[in-house]
């Protein structure tokens, strides 16, 4: 049976099926026109929409009286009815199977709305700028970020370029919400055009954590500093004690001595006038032992150092601890001692310096460098031994000056 020979019904369902399969191509050329796809996936769904369009138009004009039909309408009409549901049948699968390849296709091409969305979704700032600084892509939370930047309701993206490029690519800002951010700015070569990246990360957490390391490093520089002073002090009054004991002894022993001497003018037959000779020697050796550093101790060492014509300089303060002005003062004489022996040099140069609570001493001279590794031998090695028994750290550098340094 023809298909212009079909009841009206047959005609409605013919003609549904055929208007489902013009949308459906109609909706395929338009969906890779829209993700821009390759020619040879746009054509054949071009041609099947044009297929489709030319069927449906010869079904259409099939449903006209004889007289006003055009040649379309009677090839279709004339047609058997089973042809035409076979065919609308096959090319409204072949279509069905089309638009499933293109699907698969369609999910492994990245798409720009895509790749928007993805940046939308991080929780960092992120965009793409150009050399003059027009933004390419920005995503929701650097545009976020520009509306808690600044005094004013909206600071521009660009502003922050000419501040990351004032800064040397790097800003660290506080935002309106009290939050920290990092802004970072690297140029890239994307397609043979310099682009900048600007990237902001949250970094409030770090920030606060360091400002709080901070405080604690403060409040335990002060436990130190007064640990420090009360070891100065109990070592001043170990010192006083010593001082004291030895002037008491000192005292004792003068006035024994005087005693005997006022026995021995007295009755000199029945003293000993040797014994008591030898007494008063051996005081008087016991008072050369008591030395101390003292500011005639500078000045005698300073003294030597011109007898000797070498040169001493002093950089920063001399420390006014008992314990390291000792070692000081006797690292300060062994340098002296080496640059005249060894190294033929004129001047002998000492800086001071203090940080995180530790005394740093660095000596050394102009004169020749060592030819063969430092021997430690009764000076240094004292030295040494005085620096180690004060809970310090001496190292000795032979290249390419000769210098010591000392860490208390």
């Amino acid at each position: 049976m023809k298909y212009v020979d079909v009841s009206g019904s047959v005609h409605i369902v013919v003609g549904i099926i055929g208007l489902l399969w013009l949308l459906c191509s109609i909706y395929n050329v338009v969906s890779c026109i829209v993700s821009r796809m390759e020619k040879q996936f746009v054509i054949p769904s071009v041609l099947l929409t044009i297929t489709a369009c030319v069927f449906n138009h010869g079904l259409a004009e099939a449903e006209n009286e004889p007289s006003k039909m055009v040649e379309i309408g009677k090839m279709t009409g004339s047609i058997p009815v089973c042809f035409i549901v076979g065919m609308l049948f096959l090319f409204l699968g072949l279509q069905l199977v089309w638009d499933g390849y293109i699907r698969q296709k369609k999910r492994k091409i990245i798409m720009p709305q895509t790749v928007k969305q993805c940046f939308d979704i991080l929780s960092d700032g992120v965009g793409y700028f150009s050399e003059e600084g027009m933004p390419f892509l920005v995503n929701k939370q650097m545009l976020r970020l520009c509306d808690l930047i600044g005094d004013s309701d909206r600071i521009d993206e660009r502003k922050i370029i000419s501040e990351l490029a004032r800064r040397g690519g790097r800003w660290i800002t506080q935002t309106k919400d009290g939050k920290i951010w990092d802004f970072r700015k690297t140029d890239i070569l994307i397609r043979k055009h310099n682009v900048q990246e600007v990237v902001a990360y949250d970094v409030t957490e770090v920030y606060t954590l360091k400002k709080k390391r901070e405080q604690q490093y403060k409040v335990l520089q002060k436990y130190n500093d007064h640990l420090r002073q009360f070891d100065d002090e109990i070592e001043q009054t170990v010192v006083q004690k010593e001082i004291l004991l030895a002037k008491m002894k000192i005292h004792d022993d003068i006035g024994s001595l005087l005693i005997a001497f006022r026995h021995y003018f007295a009755k000199p037959e029945r003293s000993n006038k040797q014994e008591i000779l030898n007494r008063w020697r051996s005081l008087a050796e016991d008072i050369k032992k008591e030395r101390r550093i003292t500011e005639d101790s500078w000045l005698r060492l300073k003294k030597d150092a011109e007898k000797w014509n070498l040169e001493l300089q002093i950089l920063g303060k001399i420390p006014n601890q008992t314990v390291i002005q000792n070692i000081f003062y006797a690292a300060i004489r062994e340098a002296l001692t080496n640059t005249v022996k060894h190294t033929k040099g004129t001047k002998v140069m000492c800086r001071i310096t203090e940080a995180g609570g530790k005394m740093c001493i660095e000596i050394e001279n102009d004169g020749e460098s060592p030819k063969k590794p430092i021997i430690e031998g009764g000076g240094l090695g004292n030295l040494r031994r005085m620096v180690q028994g004060a809970g310090g750290i001496m190292d000795i550098q032979s290249q390419p000056v000769f210098k010591i340094k000392l860490e208390l």
